[in-house]
């Protein structure tokens, strides 16, 4: 992404508050767009971003990324209280319904798939693995998101 950096200093850069993984530029873009920018799209720009293959020791860090996007998610929403960014951050009925219901309530999780999953690598299939552990990896984010807006109305 390429932005002038008036209108980056116009809409106050990133937010020094979001400290975990997770919105800080969503929530920066919400901020441009409120200022009356809108994203250009242009096919011919490339950009690379490179991960390793999936394999199972990066699960512990994966789940930790997504309770820290929940709990960022929930600071996205307090800064901008809206529809849109309740469904970014997965914070209605129909996330937790479908994410509960497509990991059986938690019991489809990194335990519980670690055999299947690491059936997929051994036979070469590491991005297919990783498909399959976002069921669990969403659950985690969904549980996170409730678990941080519950503290922040216990400390409001």
């Amino acid at each position: 992404m390429a932005i002038a950096r008036h209108w980056l200093e116009a809409a106050g850069l990133f937010d020094t508050q979001f400290q975990l993984y997770g919105w800080e530029d969503l929530e920066l873009g919400v901020r441009l767009k409120k200022l009356g920018l809108s994203l250009v799209k242009v096919p011919a720009a490339v950009g690379y971003h490179w991960h390793p293959p999936f394999s199972l020791d990066q699960v512990p860090r994966l789940i930790d990324q997504e309770i820290q996007r929940g709990r960022m998610g929930v600071l996205f929403y307090q800064k901008h209280p809206t529809r849109d960014v309740r469904m970014m951050i997965q914070m209605t009925w129909l996330h937790r319904v479908l994410w509960g219901v497509l990991s059986l309530g938690g019991r489809l999780n990194e335990r519980t798939l670690a055999p299947l999953l690491q059936w997929l690598i051994d036979r070469g299939r590491p991005q297919l693995a990783l498909e399959i552990a976002r069921v669990f990896l969403n659950w985690y984010n969904v549980q996170g998101v409730y678990a941080a807006y519950a503290d922040r109305e216990q400390s409001a």
